[in-house]
């Protein structure tokens, strides 16, 4: 709602300067479920702009995922001296109260439409059109031709 009222959410048919809301997640549970872990995931963890990073949400966010590098080994990040644990600042208080609140309407509002989403109290994972398929079946196709193994 913010980012409409602003106009800098992001439409298919303008999405030049805008931002495409499309993972949110909790402090709670960092860590990506093993059986959607893929290079096409990893490839949009990694392509990540937080639009909030209280507490560096982020940077603890892809050290819980390490696994990224795995599929992505020429990629570059120092990550060692990010805190896992999230901090004991109370000042975010409100903010937590807010985000809670918004995330529980927005479960509601998507539970009528969604498809390949991901939506459970402690991720949400806008994926409407998962293109996770097809780019990992032509990365193999391409592959292929090298004669390399995926």
């Amino acid at each position: 709602m913010i980012l409409k009222s602003l106009n800098k959410y992001r439409t298919d048919k303008n999405p030049i300067q805008k931002i495409c809301p499309n993972i949110f997640i909790d402090e709670n549970k960092m860590e990506w479920d093993k059986d959607k872990r893929s290079l096409y995931v990893a490839h949009e963890i990694l392509m990540m702009h937080p639009v909030c990073d209280k507490q560096e949400t982020y940077f603890r966010f892809v050290k819980n995922n390490s696994w990224i590098f795995d599929h992505l080994s020429n990629c570059r990040m120092d990550i060692s001296n990010i805190n896992i644990e999230l901090g004991n600042s109370n000042s975010g208080f409100l903010v937590n109260i807010i985000e809670k609140i918004l995330m529980n309407v927005q479960l509601m509002y998507m539970r009528r439409k969604i498809t390949e989403e991901i939506a459970t109290k402690n991720i949400i994972h806008f994926n409407k059109n998962d293109w996770s398929y097809k780019v990992l079946k032509d990365y193999s196709n391409i592959l292929k031709k090298f004669n390399f193994e995926i």
